[in-house]
């Protein structure tokens, strides 16, 4: 009852998937197939869903009450002062919460903490979080990893625009929305120039010279994915598929917000932008023989032979077609494991010398690729696949917080557990984005009748 189903559903699925995506690729009339391609896809791998007992309901809706009474116990005052602190302007929600691990506002961690914040109706709290990180845009050009003047070389994942939009969609406040604008065009920009778009078109991830990490390692860190096999070793070298995404994205809700702001010069700008960015991901990062989004050498133009969650990043950004959506949907029982979404489909030796594992892989399950993924296939009409995501986490967490009072940064995707192989650092009790996925999972699980 934990885990996911395997048989016959499966394997329609993932055969169909595969047969009516590559017949969508070479459709003349793309668009009227390819709806019909998610339509085809969905009736014939048919789910087979565990629907939560009233039981189990009552027990997520414990949970999601509990982590409501721990938001205000986790924020922390931004203006610290002493050795390696920046100051920040508003109080700030840390990854480890009161459970001490990560005491740093982080960037791409804040995404999935606000979404659990607005989730619980803690707005103000959502705000405090995004202005924290509006603030650091306005005084360095950009998000750091964090607020410590040593993650001043590098960003993480640029999550800063989804987060304004995700606020926006409860407040609908313009006000506020124009007085972000002006930063999230700047933050735009950090990833459009300089040494992050080596060849003057797509992006890869790169530091800019931390002191206490090699280049490789560094700029790998930058990627949130600290560290991964989809490099090779060295990320720098690399056209990333999740970053690209995002950056598309960013080009996407500026062209939102200025349509909100009645700046229709702006909307034509950044939609043009983004479709003429969208044709390059497309003509690089797609690979037509194995139907799939992958990372790519931009040096010997090579695919990555890692197959990793970050290929449905183009599905959560909307910048996949139906047909792209449902080639990569048919990827994704690689991934599955009886507790989650793992990072990678196998596991890969680890690329650098210094660390015998790399943890974001198999068997390692993170909770924002599940959301991420959940989200991306709901999109493109994946419904129950995205459900099936949803509950197998909810009950992933819930399980192992009856079992151990705690919630923790990541779970090993075969046994349940919070016990992974180790990286660099044990895996410690968290809240943060563990606590904010749970949050949005079971706040739409609880919204449905049982």
């Amino acid at each position: 009852m934990w885990g996911w189903v395997f048989g016959p559903a499966r394997t329609i699925l993932l055969k169909v998937g595969i047969w009516y995506g590559k017949k969508a690729a070479k459709a003349v009339d793309s668009e009227n197939f390819s709806s019909q391609v998610v339509t085809n896809v969905q009736s014939e791998g048919v789910r087979v869903m565990h629907n939560f007992s009233d039981e189990e309901r009552d027990m997520v809706l414990q949970l999601y009450e509990r982590i409501a009474s721990w938001w205000p116990q986790d924020q922390k005052h931004g203006n610290r002062r002493e050795d390696t602190w920046i100051s920040l302007p508003r109080p700030y929600i840390t990854p480890g919460g009161q459970e001490s691990a990560f005491p740093e506002l982080y960037y791409w961690d804040s995404y999935f903490i606000v979404r659990g914040l607005l989730a619980q109706d803690y707005i103000t709290m959502a705000k405090d979080q995004i202005e924290n990180l509006l603030d650091l845009v306005a005084r360095f050009g950009f998000v750091p990893n964090g607020n410590r003047t040593f993650y001043l070389t590098r960003s993480q994942p640029p999550l800063l625009t989804a987060m304004v939009k995700a606020y926006y969609a409860y407040t609908k406040n313009r006000r506020w929305l124009k007085e972000a604008f002006e930063w999230l065009v700047t933050e735009l920009a950090y990833w459009l120039q300089g040494p992050h778009v080596p060849r003057g078109t797509l992006a890869r991830w790169f530091d800019s010279g931390d002191p206490g990490l090699s280049g490789e390692l560094a700029s790998e860190a930058e990627s949130g994915w600290d560290f991964t096999a989809r490099f090779g070793g060295d990320a720098r070298l690399w056209y990333a598929v999740d970053l690209n995404a995002l950056v598309y994205g960013m080009m996407m809700d500026l062209s939102f917000f200025a349509q909100e702001l009645d700046q229709s010069q702006d909307v034509l700008q950044y939609r043009q932008q983004a479709k003429v960015f969208l044709d390059q991901m497309n003509r690089v990062l797609w690979d037509h023989a194995l139907g799939q989004y992958r990372d790519r050498n931009f040096e010997d133009h090579r695919f990555s032979p890692v197959s990793s969650l970050a290929s449905f990043y183009p599905l959560w950004t909307h910048a996949a077609t139906p047909s792209q959506a449902a080639m990569l949907t048919a990827h994704l029982g690689g991934f599955e494991r009886p507790f989650g979404l793992v990072a990678t489909d196998r596991v890969y030796p680890s690329p650098h010398p210094t660390l015998a594992f790399v943890q974001w892989g198999d068997p390692v399950v993170w909770a924002p690729l599940q959301l991420i993924t959940a989200e991306g296939l709901k999109y493109y009409g994946f419904a129950a696949y995205a459900q099936e995501i949803a509950q197998i986490y909810l009950r992933l967490v819930l399980r192992r917080y009856r079992q151990t009072g705690k919630l923790y940064e990541k779970y090993h995707g075969d046994t349940g557990t919070e016990d992974v192989p180790l990286e660099r650092y044990p895996n410690s009790p968290f809240h943060g984005w563990t606590a904010g996925v749970f949050a949005v999972f079971a706040k739409e699980m609880l919204s449905v009748p049982a």
